[in-house]
């Protein structure tokens, strides 16, 4: 009996064996998937996070386009202080097509800086018949500088010389014209 006793053990130790070493190739293979599985996450993590960041790329560039023709705009939409030189000439011939006095003197100027825009105070001063005055008063507005009033005044004239017309009215307004 003793030889059936080792033929029993030396099977079931090479039984326990192979399963051992079945076992122990299953636990290193599922370490092997798990890091295997851990880094292919990562690399698709990676890959969303770069496909994410080629579409905002991809958007900001289109932003850009825009950002920077809204810039153009501005930059030609308000005038350099320097070409409002002319603009009391601009003024005076303007009153002349309206056969009216005209008053035109600049004030305080505030300059412009990187993030504000700069301005220069105007008073405006015009005499002549009403409609002329209110036909003045429109081209004026519609001129293509950017600008404020912060005072407006119309009223008649008031004159004692019998020989001047009484149908005269005076315009006075005042604001800021916006330079860059």
């Amino acid at each position: 009996m003793p030889k059936f006793s080792w033929r029993v053990i030396k099977s079931g130790l090479i039984s326990a064996g192979v399963i051992l070493a079945i076992t122990l190739f299953v636990v290193l293979l599922n370490i092997d998937i798990s890091k295997r599985t851990d880094k292919i996450e990562a690399i698709r993590e990676r890959s969303e996070t770069f496909g994410v960041s080629v579409a905002e790329f991809e958007e900001l560039k289109s932003e850009k386009t825009l950002a920077q023709k809204a810039l153009e705009f501005a930059d030609n939409a308000l005038p350099d202080r320097d070409q409002l030189a002319t603009f009391p000439r601009e003024m005076e011939k303007l009153a002349g097509e309206y056969d009216l006095g005209l008053g035109f003197a600049f004030g305080n100027e505030t300059i412009a800086t990187e993030g504000s825009v700069g301005s220069i105070v105007y008073d405006l001063t015009a005499s002549g018949k009403f409609d002329d005055l209110i036909a003045f008063l429109k081209e004026f507005e519609a001129h293509p500088y950017y600008m404020s009033m912060s005072s407006f005044n119309i009223a008649k004239s008031v004159n004692n010389d019998p020989s001047v017309s009484s149908n005269i009215f005076v315009l006075k307004t005042q604001g800021e014209i916006f330079t860059r």
